[in-house]
């Protein structure tokens, strides 16, 4: 059995509350489009490799929320294993996840 718990159209995201027996599972489901257009326009604002020119903090990624808590559970936090999250958003099947147009 599968019932909706939560919808968020703001974000395009839906909360469901689904059974394996005796065990309650909730999952996550978000529609991506919106992020990866507003990833891929502000790659082409920012340009390839400026990044590099900038000083101090700046965000290189956006990741939709389903999608990060899904590597959380495979990678543990970004700050605990950086590498593997770097792998990640410079693998080329989620390059649309960056928000600069080089590799981090």
């Amino acid at each position: 059995m599968r019932k909706l718990v939560k919808s968020d159209p703001a974000t395009g995201t839906r909360t469901w509350l689904e059974w394996d027996g005796d065990t309650p599972i909730f999952a996550l489901e978000q529609n991506v489009d919106a992020i990866v257009d507003a990833n891929k326009n502000a790659q082409n604002d920012v340009g390839k490799g400026s990044f590099m020119r900038h000083r101090g903090p700046q965000k290189y990624a956006e990741i939709p929320a389903a999608i990060f808590w899904a590597k959380v559970k495979e990678f543990g936090w970004p700050r605990d294993n950086p590498q593997a999250w770097r792998d990640f958003v410079n693998h080329r099947d989620y390059r649309h996840f960056r928000t600069i147009g080089a590799s981090i």
